[in-house]
């Protein structure tokens, strides 16, 4: 139908308001194939609604009813006949139904079709086809009761209500609920008991698919006996549900497990018990959840948990001697995932994460004591295995923060300290055991503070050591090489304060090592190195009744050490090391002021090589110390002042060509410089010194039987010297160097030779002087020695030595009497051969005093075997002496030997062409007479001394 140009459907004619019903329509006729037709408006209407009544409040259709386009409906619509319909639509909630399935082929077909009960029950026989039977039932009971006997009166109210729902079918499935109340008293001799709880458990499952349940327990219970008192209030809540589902592909090549599981629990609980010693008050707080995954595909097979606690608690308990406060929290998580793969990889992770806080209060007697604190613990893992490598990595992190203070009787400590550590650890591994790799890596971070307060003092103490390290392993086909490297660093603060003093330090200590190792797996090379180094830093004071100290210092020490193994034929080791001590100190007390300074540097060096088929070993070591002191020590009385340095070197060399040859070679030098002043109320002394000693040893076993051992020593000592009292002031200057060479050599068992060789040289300058004198030293003196022993076998034993000494000096003595001056020159020389000895002694000497004396005096002395032969001249100024000591006396010619005018032999004395002039008195005698030659007489006597003869002037 048209109007104004516009086509207008049936159903909307009613709102066309301008045509009237005896307008002509223009009707297109469906029924007609299309055709138009003309009809009035109220005819038209009249066709339409011909089989419907209309009471107003409803429209009623007597038969069928035919719309061929859309017809709108704003209320019921209902007909004894059938309705035809194109499609439905409910455009309030956009819902459109394009027919009605009649059939389960249909339905399945028709996703917008409304289905007939024939459809319904073929999709359900399809579907469900071994549904047996649905059950449902409920059971509820209220019980009342009381219970009395001769012992006992208890009082019972519980209501119970129990639903269930099951359904038969290839996957069976039920429901269950379960509500149960109590209360419930019981008075007995023993006491009164009293109960109140709820029970909800609900369940749900599925057989073989899934399943949920919950339970929740509400509970108060109150127990009274003659001599203790228990109360519980409780509340738990557990929930649980489960998956278990299978998918499998028409081709039955793929499918797909998949098991799910999900806990939860949450308890919460306080109760009270009482007795005659005890009250416990606690109340609690669990939280248990836990989740579960396991799948199954044709690639992987996966598992994962995830579990999570917390533990909440506060606690009192009392006895009669003691009161413990605590309150605690506790926190535990945890994931964990494991995957499988069809190629057989492997691969597990696990993260672990654990929160601890605590509060606590302990009150006894003796005192109390009150603690906090919190620990937290972190870890994860992961490992994975492939075809190739099998990997592992674990990371873990702890911390821990702790307050905590102390008291009794005696005092009180107060600590609080935090401590950390992290580990990180990686590890790889070739399935065919060409190649594994470790690593770890560990830091430790530890603070702390702490205060002692006692009867008799209190201590503070605060400080933090940190420790880090790390290290790495490798092995592969040709070598395993191990790394390690270690730092330590420490620092601490303290002071502790007694009556009688009070201590303060600081220090700080910083180690450090770093170590490698490689063999090659073939035993041919083998690497050993290790390296550290130590450092400490310290200051400290010490104060007490009677005195001060002020340290402070510092201590470095370094080494490093190698071992190689070059091949099956050779080893090298190499050591070297290094200490340095720096340090000053303040020493004061009522009676003494001591401040000190020193430096000791240590240098050491090691070599050791040995060839593994033990035909060669050679062992080197060298060391140096340096050592460098000043120190001041002032009392009431004096003070003494002191500077000085200390060297010492030594090296060494073994050396063991084969097993006929071992060579051992020692050096040593050792140099000692100082100077010192000492003064006191009565003396001053001034020191300075220099002291070398120099030392070398050979020892040589050539084979078995041939051995060499060689000593050398040197030692010089150069000093100076002044002291001063109130009476006396001494100037000393002097030198001392003293030699030493020794040689023992073992030839075999029937030969051994012993040698030795010293010389000592000793120069001396001093004066010496007082209020009444004055003395002058300058001088030197010399010694060598020799010495041989020779045991050429069991019967031949040979000893020989030497000496030579020389005493050269110079001396001036004054006192308020005289005044003398002394020069000599001593020396002495000897050799002895076993028994058998000679020694030659010169001495040389002159004197002069204030009185006009004056001497010299020159003496030889030839000693052999105690035989004596020697000559004296003195002369005092006055008297000249020349004294001969000796068995033969004679004056020869030096221009002919043969020629010997004089000579004096035991108590023969022959002259020969000699000339007298002035007087001559000979006088001779023996048994028989005598003989006198005086002047120009001569006189010859008998026995009995009766002149006989007389020539010559015989008036004399």
């Amino acid at each position: 139908m048209t109007t104004d140009d516009k086509d207008v459907r049936i159903s909307e004619l009613q709102k066309v308001v301008e045509v009237s019903d005896d307008d002509i329509l223009i009707v297109s006729d469906t029924s007609l194939g299309n055709k138009t037709r003309t009809v009035r408006k109220g005819d038209l209407l009249k066709e339409i609604t011909k089989n419907v009544t209309d009471s107003g409040d409803n429209a009623v259709v007597a038969s069928d009813l035919i719309v061929n386009n859309d017809i709108t409906l704003y209320g019921d619509l209902r007909t004894t006949g059938k309705i035809s319909f194109g499609q439905l639509e409910d455009r309030d909630n956009d819902v459109v139904a394009s027919g009605i399935a009649n059939t389960r082929e249909m339905l399945l077909e028709q996703e917008d079709a409304i289905p007939t009960s024939a459809a319904l029950r073929s999709f359900m026989d399809g579907q469900y086809n071994s549904i047996q039977s649905i059950v449902t039932s409920g059971l509820q009971t209220i019980e009342v009761r009381i219970d009395q006997d001769s012992d006992s009166l208890s009082a019972l109210s519980q209501y119970t209500l129990a639903l269930e729902a099951a359904l038969n079918a290839e996957d069976s499935a039920f429901a269950t609920a379960l509500h149960q109340l109590t209360a419930y008293v019981e008075h007995n001799d023993s006491g009164i008991s009293a109960l109140s709880r709820q029970i909800v458990e609900l369940n749900a499952v599925i057989a073989s698919k899934a399943s949920a349940s919950a339970l929740s327990l509400l509970e108060a219970r109150v127990n009274v006996s003659s001599d203790s008192i228990n109360l519980l209030s409780r509340d738990l809540v557990e929930l649980s549900v489960s998956l278990d589902s299978a998918f499998e592909r028409l081709d039955g090549m793929n499918y797909i497990i998949d098991s799910a599981v999900g806990r939860a629990r949450e308890e919460l609980s306080t109760r009270l018990d009482l007795d005659s010693e005890r009250l416990t008050i606690e109340s609690l707080k669990i939280v248990d959840l836990q989740s579960e995954l396991a799948t199954i595909d044709s690639d992987y097979i996966v598992n994962a948990t995830a579990d999570a606690r917390s533990q909440l608690r506060t606690l009192i308990d009392r006895t009669d001697s003691d009161l413990t406060i605590l309150s605690d929290q506790f926190l535990y998580l945890e994931a964990r995932l494991s995957t499988i793969g069809n190629d057989s990889s492997v691969q597990e992770a696990l993260a672990t994460a654990i929160d601890s806080v605590y509060a606590r209060i302990d009150l006894t007697d003796s005192g109390v004591t009150v603690l906090s604190g919190r620990m937290q613990e972190f870890q994860a893992s992961l490992e994975t295995i492939d075809s190739d490598f099998i990997q592992s990595a674990t990371a873990s992190a702890i911390q821990g923060v702790n307050s905590r203070i102390d008291q009794t009787d005696s005092g009180v400590t107060v600590l609080a300290d935090q401590v950390l550590i992290l580990e990180a650890s990686l590890e790889t591994a070739g399935l065919d055991s060409s190649f594994v790799q470790s690593a770890i890596a560990t830091a430790v971070d530890s603070v702390y503070a702490r205060i002692d307060l006692t009867d008799s003092g209190v201590t503070v103490l605060s400080g933090r050591m940190q420790e880090f390290q790390a290290s790495l392993e490798t092995i592969d086909s040709d070598f395993v090489t191990d790394a390690m490297a270690t730092s330590i660093q420490g620092v601490n603060s303290r002071i502790d304060q007694t009556d009688s003093g009070v201590t303060v330090l600081s220090e700080q200590v910083l180690s450090l090592s770093a170590a490698l190792s490689t063999a090659g797996l073939d035993s041919d090379f083998v690497l050993d190195a290790v390296a550290t180094a130590t450092d400490s830093v310290m200051a400290r004071i010490d104060l007490t009744d009677s005195g001060i100290s002020v340290l402070s210092g510092r201590v470095q020490e370094f080494e490093a050490s190698l071992t190689e193994g070059i091949d099956s034929d050779l080893v090298l080791s190499v050591v070297g090391g290094a200490v340095n001590e720096l340090s000053t100190r303040v020493n004061q007390d009522s009676d003494r002021l001591t401040v000190l300074s020193q430096d000791v540097t240590t240098l050491s060096a090691a070599l050791s090589t040995a060839g593994l088929d033990s035909d060669f070993v050679l062992d080197a070591v060298a060391t140096a110390t340096d050592s460098v002191m000043s120190r001041i020590d002032l009392t009431d009385s004096s003070i003494s002042v002191l500077s000085g340095r200390v060297q010492e070197f030594e090296a060494s060399l073994t050396e063991g060509l084969d097993s006929d040859l071992v060579l051992s070679v020692v050096g040593g030098a050792v140099n000692e410089l100082t100077t010192r002043v000492n003064q006191d109320s009565n003396r001053l002394s001034v020191l300075s010194q220099d002291v070398t000693t120099l030392s070398a040893e050979l020892s040589n076993v050539i084979d078995s039987s041939f051995v060499v051992d060689a000593v050398g020593d040197a030692v010089s000592e150069l000093s100076t010297r002044i002291d001063q009292d109130s009476d006396s002031l001494t100037i000393l200057s002097q030198q001392v160097t003293t030699l030493s060479a020794a040689l023992s050599n073992t030839l075999d068992s029937d030969f051994v030779l012993d040698a030795l060789a010293t010389a000592t040289d000793s120069v001396i300058s001093r004066i010496d002087q007082t209020d009444s004198s004055l003395s002058v030293l300058s001088g030197r003196v010399q010694e060598f020695e020799v010495s041989l022993t020779e045991v050429l076998d069991s019967d031949f034993v040979l000893d020989v030595t030497g000496q030579a000494l020389s005493d050269l000096s110079t001396r001036i003595d004054r006192d308020s009497d005289r005044l003398r001056v002394v020069s000599q020159d001593v020396t002495e020389l000897s050799v002895a051969v076993d028994s058998d000895f000679a020694s030659i002694s010169s001495t040389l000497q002159t004197i002069v005093d204030d009185d006009g004396n004056a001497s010299a005096v020159y003496a030889l002395n030839l000693d052999v075997n105690n035989h004596i032969a020697g000559i004296r001249l003195d002369n005092d100024g006055n008297t000249a002496n020349f004294a001969v000591t000796a068995d033969t006396f004679k004056i020869i010619n030096a221009s002919d030997n043969e020629i010997q005018p004089f000579t004096v032999d035991g108590d023969q004395v022959e002259l020969s062409n000699a000339t007298v002039t002035g007087n001559l008195d000979v006088t001779t005698s023996d048994a028989t007479g005598s003989m006198n030659i005086k002047g120009n007489l001569i006189t010859i006597s008998d026995a009995n001394g009766t002149v006989r003869v007389k020539l010559g002037d015989l008036s004399a």
